[in-house]
């Protein structure tokens, strides 16, 4: 089982607008599962983001979000890294985005939800994006800044694109990115994030709706 090191963001970066819950002033140590969430018959379970949650939260644990997969890619535990990599083959939903109705930001909630742990905002400018390449959005500052803020990270552009080839075997010219609309933000401004591998590229997804379903795991305290 992996044990990391959970900070949440204590740093409020510049380029990310501060919220009441955007700085988190302590530590948690936190273990991800070695294995995602399963059903009675010990098989992956696909659930929405609040169903996941809402069972997560009977378990007394904490569902995991986006930045702890993110963590999982600088642990070095190969074992891990292949089960997410499964996980990444059907869908992974991580974390709630709710978007403003009259600019480009969102409030990306990491934990939502949650019973076990405080549940840890944070609001950024989020470009709209129909599949670009992570390789081109991480050398344009708006686009760093969501990247920094949607993996609750202050690692530069290399460091993230090697962080998640380490965790998906694709490299930034292989990672696309999807973002709503403007329109689209007003008519569904509430949204979860989703993580997956279709074999040609690793997506990165801002636009799914809240009833979606996919796998996650757990995090211990």
């Amino acid at each position: 089982m992996l044990i990391h090191t959970y900070r949440a963001p204590n740093d409020c970066m510049s380029v990310v607008k501060r919220t009441t819950t955007n700085c988190v002033k302590h530590v948690r140590n936190m273990s991800l599962d070695p294995q995602p969430a399963m059903d009675e018959q010990n098989r992956p379970l696909s659930l929405s983001l609040a169903q996941h949650t809402v069972r997560f939260n009977g378990l007394k644990m904490v569902m995991a979000s986006e930045a702890d997969y993110y963590l999982a890619g600088k642990s070095g535990d190969a074992a891990l890294i292949a089960s997410i990599r499964d996980d990444l083959k059907v869908w992974v939903v991580t974390d709630r985005y709710d978007y403003a109705p009259d600019s480009l930001e969102a409030k990306i909630t990491r934990y939502a939800g949650s019973e076990v742990v405080t549940p840890v905002e944070r609001t950024v400018v989020v470009p709209v994006y129909a599949g670009d390449l992570l390789e081109i959005i991480l050398n344009r500052p708006e686009g760093l800044a969501y990247m920094q803020a949607r993996l609750n990270t202050s690692d530069d552009a290399e460091t993230i694109k090697t962080t998640l080839f380490n965790l998906t075997g694709k490299t930034g010219a292989e990672t696309k990115v999807w973002t709503p609309d403007l329109a689209s933000r007003k008519q569904v401004p509430s949204r979860a994030a989703f993580l997956d591998d279709g074999g040609d590229a690793f997506r990165v997804y801002g636009i799914n709706n809240l009833n979606n379903i996919g796998r996650s795991r757990g995090v211990r305290r």
